[in-house]
C-alpha cells in the first residue's frame, strides 16, 4: 500500500506506479477528482485508488451553490494546478447552467506566488461581489 503524496501533480505521477503493480494507493487530501476518476465522475473509479477526503467535484458543487444563490457578480481565483483548475470548471459550469450566471473574471495564481494583490484587483475591476478561492 502507498499512502499518497500531497498534491494532485505529484499524485497523479505515483497513480500509474500503484495501478501498474496492483498496489493501493491512499490519499488523504483533496486533490483532482482525475485520480480517483480518470474517464470522469460518471464512470467507474480505479478500484485500487481510495480517497478520504472529500472529492474537488463536491467541493466545487458546494462552493457553487453557495455563491451561485448569493451574488450576481462572482470572481473566480485558483491555483494553477488541475485542483484548482478542475474546481473552477466545475464551479464555472455550475453557475452557468443552475444560475444563469457568467463569472465577472478568473485568475489563477503560482503556488509559491507572496502576494495576489494584483489578481483580486482585476476581479475588483470587474465588479466582483464575491471570490471563489480554488
Amino acid at each position: 500500500a502507498l499512502i499518497a503524496p500531497a498534491g494532485s501533480g505529484p499524485n497523479l505521477a505515483v497513480n500509474p506506479l500503484a495501478l501498474a503493480n496492483n498496489l493501493v494507493l491512499v490519499n488523504t487530501a483533496n486533490q483532482t477528482t482525475l485520480i480517483n476518476y480518470p474517464s470522469g465522475i460518471d464512470k467507474p473509479p480505479h478500484k485500487n485508488v481510495f480517497s478520504f477526503a472529500v472529492l474537488n467535484v463536491v467541493e466545487g458543487q458546494v462552493m457553487a451553490n453557495f455563491v451561485g444563490g448569493r451574488f450576481k457578480k462572482i470572481g473566480l481565483m485558483s491555483e494553477s494546478t488541475s485542483l484548482g483548475k478542475e474546481q473552477l470548471d466545475i464551479v464555472t459550469t455550475i453557475l452557468k447552467d443552475k444560475y444563469g450566471n457568467i463569472p465577472v473574471g478568473r485568475e489563477e495564481y503560482k503556488q509559491q506566488d507572496p502576494d495576489m494583490t494584483a489578481q483580486l484587483a482585476r476581479l475588483q475591476q470587474a465588479g466582483a461581489e464575491a471570490v471563489v478561492l480554488a
